[in-house]
């Protein structure tokens, strides 16, 4: 049997059906919010390929924001995003002091805050991260 990549794992996550708001409900790219979740990280392969540790792309521990209930947003303004209709993962891009203390808790509520923004890069693993602040 073929393993199933972690990668697509990721993506299907980001599928995930559970926000049926209206736009204007949505979240916005750029603008500064608090949302919470459990923090966790998953182990994806890095450079050079992005595909296989095993193959000898470097290990990339890359931090998440598990929510409870999925969020959706709206189109990005400046035209660097879409929107996105549910996502129960959002990608943290946080300085390491911030992910040590995120790690710390592990398993209970976390409330993070910052900014949305659009993938825009093969180290970007959802949709929409989270910079935080």
């Amino acid at each position: 049997m073929k393993n199933f990549p972690m990668t697509s794992m990721v993506l299907v996550a980001n599928l995930m059906i559970g926000c049926s708001t209206a736009v204007a409900n949505c979240l916005s790219y750029g603008q500064s919010i608090s949302i919470t979740g459990y923090y966790g990280s998953i182990v994806l392969p890095g450079t050079p390929n992005y595909t296989s540790i095993n193959d000898g792309d470097e290990v990339e521990n890359i931090p998440f924001l598990f929510l409870e209930t999925p969020v959706c947003t709206g189109e990005d303004p400046a035209g660097f995003g879409e929107s996105v209709p549910s996502i129960a993962m959002i990608q943290l891009a946080c300085p390491s002091e911030l992910i040590s203390l995120f790690e710390e808790s592990t398993g209970t509520p976390l409330t993070v805050t910052g900014s949305l923004f659009a993938s825009h890069t093969g180290h970007h693993h959802t949709a929409i991260l989270l910079s935080c602040e």
